[in-house]
């Protein structure tokens, strides 16, 4: 008879394929073999380019989960890794926190052993089922009923109802990963049993999936048959603004949009992934580099402006404060923005369509799924708004003047050199900061960043798979449009093994790194033990400064290389991206993070208005 793993395998990539999947990335493993080669059989001879279904292969599996990551958060679409038992699967754990956090359809698809085997001390044997089941939505499969010998493994009664239960499974996971309310990451457990191999090579014979619907088809559809059609029709939306279902709220239970008057001091703060509302189009906004770009848009530095008490003047009593802020997605970066929603006499309003609200203060007195607005914002207000912004904007320009040559620098010329069209992937710690002072976020630029738990891993991983994405959006163009990664050296070095490309797989077609290395974390420099008086250890626990030579690191991935030591350089380095080949790039630009210090306490000093 077929063999039965191998059977199990090609229904489960089969009925994945049917559900919108379009990318799987795959690990080596024994456990997970029959999975890797149902997925290489259903993607073709070459695994990418004119099949429907396109590989990734990698030997790390935590940074091929950040490549799945990546792939799933540009493209919209339940993105799988394969990996086997084992440590393997614990390997996961850091992409699928952030693909929790972030509402991002990544599925791992995990090879386990036979449950029998539980708490026997088997090899390579823990307990995977339940491993994501506090970060993602879990399904077991369990392949037993295709082990059996009484039955012809296509036609029995017995293997179809293996077969539609199976695909119910599959079909049921990947809308509960796409759903309006409640997407995110998921979980397929598939234990599987020897013989994991088939006797040949032959194609495997698998019981089908139902057909799908015609596109104008109408009626009900059911998970209990295998049919895939409610998960599609979510996956193929995932292209477009989707809106999310009404949310029941814990502080305020809104039936219908909340009505605003804007004509008191409003402001909107814009965090990672915020929804941009037609209502609040016209306030002053203070947007991460992550969310939309605002018409109004004010400065982050300013936020410490903004959070002071009435300012006497000259000609009379200037309000520098907001009298209410309404908080979109999720603000993460700047602590001015903190204690500005933090303030007593500031009232907080949360828009969201998630399930889950930003609530950082815990100050918020309302949290609605849709916002509408009465009234027009003050004049002064909107003046004060463009003033404070330009003076922060200045007082960030101005620091760049001398400082030496920081990470800040980097940013501001990455932030300069941005075109339309560009996709722009920020690390995390200074370079999502710095990219924020510098600019960020404009219209024309996609921007990502893994803020969902904001860690510095996968950095690179995510980079490649939003590429890819972008390079299989564009086949017909000569060169895809260009994606930059901004990181800094630790989180750079945290994940250079996501460089090891095999020689078949796809690469991305143009994508810059810009890598910031000032020999350590320069985050540290401006936080509080950062400060003279505390720098005894300093160096060694914080900092931790290294002696790794990124231009021999590339070398021996063999990816393109160019050191710059100084502004110019980056510039030039930069605009000459046309002539720097295909494939990847690293730009290392060698910084200094001594004068960083200096420079944010300038950045504060200017910010002011003179007020402590």
């Amino acid at each position: 008879m077929s063999n039965p793993s191998s059977i199990a395998a090609t229904v489960i990539i089969d009925e994945l394929v049917r559900g919108g999947v379009r990318d799987i990335v795959i690990c080596p493993g024994s456990r997970s073999a029959p999975l890797a080669r149902a997925a290489a059989v259903a993607a073709g001879s070459d695994g990418f380019g004119g099949q429907l279904l396109r590989l990734h292969v990698r030997f790390d599996e935590r940074a091929a989960g950040f490549l799945a990551l990546g792939l799933a958060a540009a493209s919209g679409r339940p993105t799988p890794i394969i990996v086997t038992s084992g440590t393997a699967v614990a390997n996961l754990m850091p992409a699928m926190v952030e693909a929790q956090l972030s509402s991002i359809p990544l599925l791992a698809l995990t090879a386990d052993r036979p449950l029998e085997l539980y708490k026997t001390g088997a090899n390579q044997t823990m307990d995977q089922v339940r491993f994501f089941e506090n970060i993602a939505a879990s399904e077991l499969i369990n392949t037993a009923a295709f082990n059996s010998d009484t039955f012809d493994p296509v036609d029995s009664a017995s293997a179809q109802l293996a077969n539609a239960q199976m695909r119910s499974t599959i079909c049921r996971l990947l809308a509960s990963m796409t759903s309006d309310a409640a997407g995110g990451p998921g979980h397929l457990d598939v234990c599987l049993r020897e013989p994991l191999y088939p006797v040949s090579a032959a194609e495997i014979t698998a019981p089908a999936g139902r057909a799908p619907l015609p596109e104008n088809a109408t009626g009900d559809t059911t998970a209990a048959t295998g049919d895939t059609t409610a998960a599609a029709d979510r996956i193929r939306a995932a292209d477009k603004l989707v809106p999310w279902t009404q949310i029941s709220r814990r502080l305020q239970n809104v039936k219908k949009p909340l009505v605003l008057d804007i004509s008191r001091p409003t402001l909107v703060i814009a965090g990672d992934g915020a929804e941009e509302y037609p209502a609040l189009a016209d306030i002053p906004t203070i947007a991460e580099p992550t969310a939309y770009a605002p018409s109004r848009q004010v400065h982050p530095a300013a936020a410490g402006m903004l959070r002071q008490d009435p300012l006497v003047g000259e000609e009379g009593v200037y309000q520098l404060r907001p009298e209410q802020v309404v908080v979109v997605g999720r603000p993460t970066l700047h602590r001015g923005v903190a204690q500005l929603l933090a303030h007593p006499k500031v009232q907080v309003t949360v828009v969201t369509r998630h399930t889950d609200y930003t609530d950082v203060a815990r100050t918020a007195h309302a949290v609605t799924a849709d916002i509408t607005v009465v009234g027009e914002q003050p004049k002064a207000w909107l003046d004060l708004c463009a003033g404070v912004d330009r003076l922060a904007a200045d007082a960030v320009r101005n620091a760049l003047q001398h400082n030496g040559f920081t990470g800040l620098h980097v940013a501001a010329a990455v932030a300069d050199h941005l075109r339309v069209g560009d996709q722009l992937i920020l690390g995390a710690s200074n370079p999502v900061r710095d990219a924020s002072y510098c600019g960020l976020p404009f219209d024309g630029v996609d921007v990502h960043a893994n803020r969902g738990a904001a860690g510095i891993d996968g950095t690179i991983a995510t980079a490649i798979g939003i590429a890819l994405h972008r390079d299989r959006q564009e086949p017909d163009q000569l060169r895809a449009p260009r994606t930059v990664a901004f990181m800094g050296d630790l989180t750079f070095l945290h994940d250079a093994g996501a460089l090891a490309i095999g020689p078949d797989e796809p690469r991305p077609d143009n994508l810059t790194v810009v890598v910031a290395n000032d020999c350590g974390g320069g985050i540290f420099e401006t936080l509080e033990g950062g400060r003279p008086e505390l720098r005894d250890h300093f160096e060694r626990i914080q900092a931790v400064p290294h002696t790794v030579d990124i231009e021999q690191l590339c070398g021996a991935y063999e990816i393109g290389y160019l050191q710059v030591s100084g502004l110019q350089e980056l510039i030039i380095a930069l605009d000459d991206d046309a002539e720097a080949g295909y494939g990847i790039r690293v730009i290392e630009a060698r910084t200094d993070r001594e004068p960083l210090r200096a420079a944010h306490a300038e950045i504060a000093a200017a910010t002011t208005l003179g007020q402590k």
